[in-house]
C-alpha cells in the first residue's frame, strides 16, 4: 500500500512505483489521465469510504501496470457509488482499465 511517484513529482521517491517504471511497466490510470481518458471522480483508491479513513488521508495506492502491445483505451476507479455493488466489499476502490491490443505489435523486449 504505497502511493506513486507519478502523483508526487516533487517527492518523496515512492520505491514500488519507481521499481515498476524501471522494469518498463506503465501505470494504466496515469496513462489514461495523461491522455484525458479517465473518469472525473474518484481519483483515489484509498479509502473507498470517508468513514474508513478518520485522518482524511486519501491517495491512489492501487494500480494496474502493463507493458507490451497493450494500449489504454480508458481507466477508472470503482466503488459502491459507480459499480452497481451497493455494499462495496473492500476498503479500497478497484481499478478498471480497458485496453486495446495490436496484433503483431512489438513488445520491445519486455518480459513478464
Amino acid at each position: 500500500n504505497a502511493a506513486s511517484h507519478l502523483d508526487y513529482p516533487m517527492g518523496p521517491p515512492w520505491p514500488c512505483s519507481l521499481l515498476c517504471a524501471a522494469r518498463g511497466l506503465l501505470d494504466s490510470f496515469h496513462e489514461a489521465r495523461r491522455r484525458g481518458a479517465t473518469a472525473k471522480q474518484p481519483t483515489h483508491t484509498w479509502a473507498a469510504k470517508a468513514s474508513e479513513e478518520p485522518r482524511g488521508i486519501h491517495d491512489r495506492i492501487d494500480f494496474v501496470y502493463f507493458a507490451g502491445s497493450l494500449h489504454v483505451k480508458k481507466s477508472m476507479h470503482l466503488d459502491g457509488s459507480n459499480s452497481g455493488v451497493e455494499a462495496w466489499p473492500s476498503d479500497h476502490r478497484a481499478v478498471l482499465t480497458d485496453f486495446t491490443w495490436q496484433l503483431g505489435a512489438s513488445t520491445s523486449g519486455t518480459t513478464m
